[in-house]
């Protein structure tokens, strides 16, 4: 459904991109196991169509986790991402661990400030 009544409208199957001002069609993004098992990890009900990552048993944690923090940030959002121990425990379990992708921050430095002065009281102890 569409909003009829403001100047632009924007179907319900996009999801606003806050960093570029553009708006991304959600899509759902699953990822295709060594055994062959295919595991859904996003579930946009308003967006069928899926974008499927492939695995194999020479890639690293570290590459699938790259490549599927690459996947959510064009597909969905790149205001959030995996983690790669969750990553780790996701491809151990053979997919039965469910991924979630948590908030990142906007701004690093921030970020990097917070890291230093946790250093700072740690030292001070």
């Amino acid at each position: 459904m569409r909003h009829l009544n403001s100047i632009f409208t924007v179907g319900e199957n996009f999801i606003p991109e806050a960093t570029s001002g553009n708006n991304l069609p959600a899509k759902n993004i699953g990822v295709i196991l060594p055994s062959g098992k295919k595991v859904k990890i996003t579930n946009f009900t308003l967006r069928k169509e899926t974008v499927w990552l492939e695995v194999s048993e020479h890639d690293t944690p570290e590459d699938i986790w790259c490549r599927l923090n690459e996947l959510y940030s064009t597909h969905v959002s790149s205001l959030a991402e995996y983690r790669l121990e969750d990553v780790r425990e996701f491809l151990l379990t053979n997919g039965k661990k469910k991924l979630i992708a948590y908030r990142v921050s906007l701004h690093p430095s921030s970020a990097m400030e917070e890291e230093a002065g946790r250093d700072k009281k740690q030292e001070g102890k």
